[in-house]
């Protein structure tokens, strides 16, 4: 790993960021399910969900050629509108059954986008970086094969605010002076996994097929109870193993291979918003989400094995809300309350720059204002903090938590599997995803500790903006629905 300097650095200083341009939301309106749409959401339990008031529309994007992306460019469509979005476009419909709602995002939930920008010529380029023709010719790709893999290295300062320069359509250019070893003797970018242009990023909205598999497989691990920490690391409440880690076993294509459990964090938007949750099931949110996060057992650790396709595998778990808690989680949700404020230190805060800034704005008055993306440089001193590798030294911690890993998983073993990414920087396309169908309870007032949770951005809670990534392009994907033993 280097940092790029004199020439190089320069030229990554002259990278254009472009102007935002807002989905056209009225494409899409709720409506409540009633009968008529039981055969294509399913049961009916009275949530809402988003369809589309253009289905011709959608069901040509469907005809054209398998593994084409288009993107509108100025022309209108049958809606007569220019809504600068990709569209991933297949033969077989059962393949891509979901690509009426691929990367609407927050057009899923009443709340708009960011895409495409233009500049004064009107010439409209793409927001993601495309490192390896803005830099050096020593700067490469992190693709393998057709994998963005980037293995995690460095701690950066990102954030969910879509006004801010940090924002995840700008993941992918944050601390691109840091250079990490890639394929073929070249180097790349350490957050250039983050471009959304990837085959394999998350995460989505589910749409599997309607065939349930029945494997005969069951996951298990290997022991009953684990001992850990939670901590608040500004980004999620995280619950990390200190103890010995069980080894799950049963994944998918994964005979005689099992995974070490590692920590569980949890997800929530932003109040008021629809969606609560990274994943949708068919077009469904929950209240929050919970992500289980193991790693390979014959990789070193967690950041060795999100270099690997098969390095990682998270299972996320959602919650219902409900009057209480689901037992076992609330042997970590009841201590919430007392790791709720981030007490880290600024020297092990990656955001300490960010912050210093945004006191500054302040300081002139400006509040939250609306930025281009940059080539932020973050804050990195220690590794106490950090996302995927982290050390009880992140603030205030509250140790000796035992629960039994079993029962963190959804009561009814069936599944939807599909080979997808980390959610937040790196975005190493290193994982096999196995989200739970049946949702766990979760409380009000545990939703509101959630909400409450101080993050690593001064004076902002967890609330006011969530930690939910934007729903990414499923790109042809298969979307496997299992039931376990």
């Amino acid at each position: 790993m280097r940092v790029l300097g004199g020439i190089s650095l320069a030229v990554l200083c002259l990278v254009v960021f472009a102007a935002e341009e807002t989905v056209a939301v009225d494409n899409y309106e709720p409506h409540e399910v009633t009968p008529d749409h039981m055969d294509q959401t399913g049961e009916h339990d009275g949530q809402y969900y988003y369809a589309s008031k253009h289905p011709d529309q959608d069901a040509g994007d469907a005809t054209e050629r398998m593994g084409e992306v288009n993107r509108s460019r100025g022309s209108p469509g049958q809606t007569g509108k220019h809504d600068g979005q990709y569209y991933y476009t297949s033969k077989r419909s059962d393949q891509d059954a979901g690509s009426a709602t691929e990367g609407m995002d927050e057009s899923l939930t009443g709340v708009s986008h960011s895409s495409g920008r233009t500049d004064q010529t009107g010439e409209d380029y793409d927001q993601y970086a495309t490192f390896a023709s803005r830099t050096s010719e020593s700067v490469g790709s992190p693709l393998i094969g057709n994998r963005l893999l980037c293995p995690d290295v460095g701690k950066t300062c990102f954030r969910y605010n879509r006004n801010s320069r940090l924002r995840p359509e700008c993941w992918a250019g944050l601390d691109s002076h840091i250079l990490i070893d890639g394929p073929g003797d070249r180097e790349f970018p350490l957050n250039s996994c983050c471009d959304p242009s990837g085959n394999f990023q998350s995460p989505i909205n589910i749409h599997a097929t309607r065939r349930l598999e029945r494997s005969r497989d069951s996951l298990k691990y290997d022991q009953d109870e684990v001992e850990g920490y939670l901590q608040n690391n500004g980004v999620y409440y995280k619950y990390v193993v200190s103890g010995r880690k069980p080894i799950l076993t049963g994944a998918p294509n994964q005979e005689g291979v099992g995974y070490f459990l590692d920590s569980v964090h949890f997800h929530i938007g932003k109040r008021g918003d629809r969606r609560q949750t990274e994943h949708l099931i068919y077009g469904k949110s929950y209240s929050a989400e919970a992500h289980i996060v193991h790693h390979r057992q014959d990789y070193e650790d967690l950041e060795a094995a999100s270099a690997h396709p098969d390095g990682l595998l998270v299972i996320s778990v959602m919650f219902e809300l409900r009057n209480e808690n689901s037992n076992t989680y609330n042997h970590i949700f009841k201590h919430f309350e007392e790791v709720r404020r981030y007490t880290a230190s600024d020297f092990d805060n990656v955001c300490t720059l960010e912050n210093r800034r945004l006191a500054a704005l302040e300081l002139a008055g400006i509040i939250n204002p609306e930025e281009e993306c940059v080539n932020a440089v973050s804050y990195h001193q220690t590794d106490n903090c950090g996302l995927m590798k982290s050390e009880p030294g992140c603030g205030e911690h509250i140790t000796g938590i035992k629960v039994n890993p079993r029962f963190l998983l959804p009561n009814i073993p069936r599944y939807y599997y599909y080979e997808g990414g980390l959610t937040s920087p790196p975005c190493s396309e290193a994982v096999l995803w196995l989200v739970g169908e049946r949702p766990k309870m979760i409380s009000q007032s545990t939703v509101d500790l959630l909400y409450q949770m101080e993050t690593r951005i001064r004076k902002t809670e967890l609330g006011d903006y969530g930690n939910l990534r934007p729903l990414q392009k499923r790109r042809g994907r298969s979307i496997r629905h299992i039931q376990f033993e």
